[in-house]
């Protein structure tokens, strides 16, 4: 089953609510019996109920659009799994055995070769810093309006999961009345659909409806950078648990180096971003301040020092950073950059939240520079 594309009709999303509004404060502010207006109002009111028998019957044809979409990504995911079956049974004998350890068998002709699977990335979307959507390359764009391009950066932010839709039109249109929601979250899933469509599938859509949701089709192959630095730092973590330095530090700078900047940094004012951007900004601070220690312990004093400057250009009260960057300019032979290092510690401490550098930053500069006098 294939779902239909065919383009919905242009008020899908903007039904005239003022209008009807207007028209009610028209007709109870009218004078009784006025030979003009009274059949003028009649003809409206005749027009507004032929609106609402059309609207009704596009709310129909509209559930059964996501019913058939339902229908169809489970039909499809079934024969998906059913030509993986029988792809793996083609390189089987009728008895089990792989072809090639079938030694007494007679010599086969040439044979049809299964569909081959592109395992490679379809999407490549990156959410650290500002958005950006890539299909085998090649930017996809042109989600214009207020809530599309917004309600796009979500579908993916949620990727892996299924997002009932009560929760999209409470995010998105939770000022507007739920069916007045229900339109404007209809509208913008079909320009979605249409603005993801691949030119090479133009049967297949990237969001599919099942369980009273939507979510990005998880059969679509997708890379993501947030997940590859939750990767990163999982496997940093678990290689710095196992003293495994060298492993941990190639992990902890793949890690850093997916970090473009915050999650989703052009939607500053979206509230739903907030704690995903606190946790992925936490594991960048995390990794890097570990990543310069790292190399500040093998030597490589210079490129520790930089992560660390990074660092404090991104947070400037990270008393970790600038422990790092004391220890990487003692390492260097530098006393009196250490000193500066730690004045710009209390200074950026005093300015930004009112507080003195704690404990182990004290004694980390009283140590470092007792060292450079012996």
């Amino acid at each position: 089953m294939t779902a239909s594309h065919t383009p919905l009709p242009s008020g899908v999303g903007r039904a005239p609510e003022p209008l009807i509004e207007a028209f009610e404060r028209l007709r109870r502010n009218a004078p009784p019996d006025d030979p003009t207006l009274t059949p003028l109002l009649a003809a409206v009111e005749r027009v507004v109920a032929h609106w609402e028998r059309e609207r009704d019957e596009l709310d129909s044809v509209w559930c059964s659009y996501e019913r058939l979409l339902d229908e169809e990504h489970r039909t499809r995911r079934g024969l998906a799994a059913l030509l993986r079956t029988v792809s793996d049974l083609s390189e089987r004998g009728g008895d089990g055995t792989p072809r090639a350890e079938r030694l007494d068998a007679a010599p086969e002709g040439p044979t049809v070769a299964a569909p081959d699977v592109d395992l490679d990335i379809d999407l490549d979307v990156r959410m650290l810093g500002p958005f950006e959507l890539r299909r085998r390359g090649r930017a996809v764009d042109g989600f214009h309006g207020p809530k599309t391009p917004r309600v796009l950066r979500y579908l993916f932010a949620h990727h892996g999961h299924t997002v009932p839709r009560d929760v999209l039109m409470d995010v998105f249109w939770s000022d507007a009345t739920p069916e007045s929601a229900r339109r404007s979250l209809q509208q913008t899933i079909y320009l979605l659909r249409r603005g993801l469509r691949d030119p090479d599938a133009p049967d297949r859509t990237c969001i599919v409806y099942e369980r009273e949701g939507y979510s990005i089709d998880p059969a679509v192959p997708l890379r993501c950078d947030t997940d590859e630095l939750e990767r990163a730092a999982a496997d940093a973590r678990r290689a710095d648990a196992e003293g495994r330095r060298d492993l941990a530090a190639d992990r902890y700078e793949a890690a850093v180096a997916l970090y473009r900047g915050d999650f989703l940094e052009d939607l500053p004012y979206d509230d739903w971003t907030l704690t995903s951007r606190r946790h992925l900004r936490g594991l960048y601070l995390e990794g890097a301040n570990r990543l310069a220690e790292l190399w500040c312990d093998a030597g490589r004093v210079e490129d520790a020092l930089e992560v660390s400057q990074r660092v404090l250009a991104l947070d400037p009260c990270d008393e970790a950073a600038h422990r790092s960057a004391m220890r990487c300019y003692a390492a260097l032979g530098h006393r009196g950059l250490v000193d500066r290092q730690f004045l710009a510690c209390v200074a950026d401490l005093e300015r930004e939240l009112g507080v003195t550098p704690t404990t182990e930053t004290v004694e980390l500069r009283e140590r470092l520079t007792h060292d450079a006098t012996r």
